[in-house]
């Protein structure tokens, strides 16, 4: 079984306070049985990650149909988690409460292949 990096945004990424659904990354995970996401954070508010369930084709191509995870960032240790792949596209939104602007040091997706 061979891990594959889908998308790594390794470099400081600024989110201004007050941003709400900013699209950080969109990419095809249907190859693959699982996958999971690494997320670091400094400074500023908490941050929400959204991660939206994309229709990869037919009638409603490029229309959410669901959302596989929502949780928030809290700055101090990495966080990661694991999904199950639902064979479609996703796509990753950050959102940033009122006050200052937050600092995402990286967020990175690996996925297994089936």
């Amino acid at each position: 079984m061979a891990t594959v990096l889908l998308n790594a945004i390794t470099a400081d990424l600024n989110v201004p306070g007050g941003t709400s659904d900013l699209e950080i990354v969109e990419f095809d995970v249907s190859p693959y049985r699982e996958i999971r996401g690494f997320f670091g954070k400094r400074g500023g508010p908490e941050v929400t990650i959204t991660i939206q369930l994309i229709d990869p084709s037919g009638h409603h191509k490029g229309d959410v149909i669901g959302v596989l995870d929502a949780f928030t960032v809290e700055e101090g240790e990495p966080f990661s988690r694991s999904w199950n792949t639902p064979g479609l596209t996703l796509r990753v939104l950050v959102s940033v409460g009122a006050g200052g602007g937050a600092h995402l040091e990286y967020l990175a997706f690996v996925a297994w292949e089936s």
